[in-house]
C-alpha cells in the first residue's frame, strides 16, 4: 500500500505488528536457531541460517531495502515479487524435481523492467525442487490464531490421510497431489502459511543464482496442467520446457497464493537479512537480495552483483573451509589415540576387562577414522569443484559487464 500511494519510506519503521505478532518478537524469531530444544515453543518458525544477521534490526533491512529497490532499481517490491510469482508458476507446472525453463519479462502486464537483450528477452533458468521432511513456519506465525483456526476447521487429519500423504511424498509422486499438499498451505490468515519446498534457480547464461525457501499454491487448473505435463513427459524428471506465460489477470492470485520469502516480498519488501554491502560477515544464503534478484530476472549484470557474487561465494567456501578444518583435526586427534594407547595396570581379571574395553573402543575408533578419511577426501573434492564453479561464475559475469 506504501508503494500505492507514494508513501515514504520511514512509514516502514512504524510497523509496531504483523499478524498480531510484535516487531521484537519477530526479531527474537528471526535470529539463528542452531539448535530446536533451545526454544521448543516456536522453533517450527525459525531457522538455523536466521532471517537477520547480527546488527541488524527488522525495520533497518526493510529500509535498506527500500532505498535499494526504489532507488538504485527504479522498481518497486510489488513488481519484483510479481515476477517472481509468475516464475515460480511456470516452475510447479512444469518441473518435478529439477529441469529447464523459459522465462520472458516483457510478456507481463505492466512491466518496467528491461530485459538485457529486447530481440531475446526471453531467460533461460535452470530450476532444482527440493523437499523439506517437515514443515516450515512462516516468520510471522501466530501460533494462538492457528490454533483457533485448528479448532474452528477441525483441520487436523485423519491417520489414514496423513499416511497417504507420507507415502505419496516418499515415493515422490508430488505431482499426484494438490500443490497445497505437496508443496505447502495456507491458513485462513494470510500470514499464517507454511511450506516445505525450497527452489533453486540459476541463470543459464549468467550463473546468477537464488536459493528460495517457499513456493506457489497451484489452483484445479494448474495441477491438471502439471498432471498432464509429467504424462507426457513419461515421469522423467529432468527436462527443458518453455511454459505459457501466466494469465495477466491470475498475477495478483499468484502473488497471494506465495508462501515464504516471495510472499515476505511481496507484502513487506523483506527479502532477509544478511546484507553483505553493510556487514561483510553477515552471511545469509536465504538472502535475495533485491539487485540479484533483478539481474536474474532481467540477465542484466552491475559491478555490484558481482561484488555481491564474489562476497558470496567466499563465505560459502570459508562454511567448506570451517567443516573440513574440524573433521582434520579430529581425524589427528583419533589417529593419535590409536598410535599411542594408555598402558593399563592392575589384576588379570581386571586387566583382561580393560584389554576386551580397549578393543572394543579401538575398533569404534577405527571406524571414525575410516569415515573421516572419507568425508575429508570428498570435502577436499567438492571445494575445489565449488571454487572451480565459482570462478566460471565470476568470469560470465564480468564477460556481461
Amino acid at each position: 500500500k506504501m508503494e500505492e500511494d507514494g508513501s515514504h519510506l520511514c512509514a516502514a519503521a512504524q510497523v509496531a505488528q504483523i499478524n498480531g505478532v510484535p516487531v521484537a518478537t519477530i526479531e527474537r524469531r528471526a535470529l539463528p536457531l542452531l539448535d530446536r530444544t533451545e526454544d521448543t515453543e516456536e522453533w517450527e518458525c525459525r531457522s538455523h541460517t536466521g532471517f537477520l544477521m547480527p546488527g541488524e534490526t527488522f525495520h533497518s533491512v526493510l529500509a535498506h531495502d527500500w532505498q535499494l529497490v526504489h532507488h538504485t532499481l527504479a522498481t518497486t517490491h510489488t513488481e519484483l515479487a510479481r515476477h517472481l510469482a509468475a516464475l515460480l508458476t511456470i516452475a510447479t507446472q512444469t518441473i518435478q524435481t529439477e529441469g529447464e525453463i523459459t522465462y520472458d519479462i516483457t510478456q507481463i502486464e505492466g512491466n518496467t523492467l528491461k530485459p538485457r537483450s529486447t530481440q531475446l528477452p526471453e531467460q533461460r533458468y535452470y530450476v532444482r525442487r527440493i523437499f523439506y521432511v517437515s514443515d516450515q513456519l512462516s516468520l510471522f506465525h501466530n501460533f494462538q490464531r492457528s490454533s483457533q483456526q485448528q479448532q474452528q476447521h477441525n483441520t487436523t487429519p485423519t491417520w489414514t490421510e496423513w499416511f497417504k500423504q507420507q507415502l505419496l511424498w516418499w515415493s515422490g509422486s508430488s505431482a499426484t497431489v494438490s500443490e497445497s499438499e505437496s508443496d505447502g498451505d495456507t491458513d485462513d490468515d494470510e500470514n499464517n502459511n507454511r511450506w516445505r519446498v525450497e527452489w533453486e534457480i540459476v541463470h543459464q547464461d549468467t550463473g546468477i543464482r537464488i536459493l528460495l525457501s517457499g513456493t506457489i499454491s497451484n489452483n484445479n487448473n494448474n495441477n491438471n496442467n502439471n498432471n498432464n505435463n509429467n504424462n507426457n513427459n513419461d515421469n522423467t524428471t529432468q527436462h527443458t520446457t518453455t511454459a505459457q506465460q501466466p494469465h495477466p489477470q491470475s498475477q495478483q492470485q499468484q502473488q497471494q497464493r506465495m508462501t515464504g520469502i516471495g510472499r515476505y516480498i511481496a507484502k513487506y519488501g523483506f527479502y532477509e537479512g544478511g546484507l553483505l554491502d553493510l556487514y561483510p560477515s553477515n552471511y545469509n544464503p536465504y538472502r535475495i537480495d533485491p539487485r540479484i534478484l533483478h539481474s536474474l530476472l532481467t540477465g542484466r549484470v552491475t559491478e555490484s552483483v558481482v561484488d555481491l557474487t564474489q562476497r558470496s561465494h567466499a563465505h560459502h567456501i570459508s562454511i567448506l573451509q570451517s567443516q573440513l578444518d574440524a573433521d582434520t583435526r579430529r581425524h589427528a586427534e583419533l589417529s593419535s589415540q590409536l598410535t599411542n594407547p594408555t598402558a593399563t595396570t592392575g589384576n588379570h581379571d581386571n586387566n583382561n576387562n580393560d584389554n576386551d574395553n580397549n578393543n572394543n573402543d579401538n575398533n569404534n575408533i577405527h571406524l571414525e577414522v575410516e569415515w573421516l578419511q572419507q568425508q575429508i577426501a570428498m570435502q577436499r573434492a567438492q571445494m575445489e569443484e565449488r571454487c572451480q564453479q565459482d570462478r566460471r561464475v565470476i568470469e560470465q559475469l564480468q564477460s556481461f559487464l
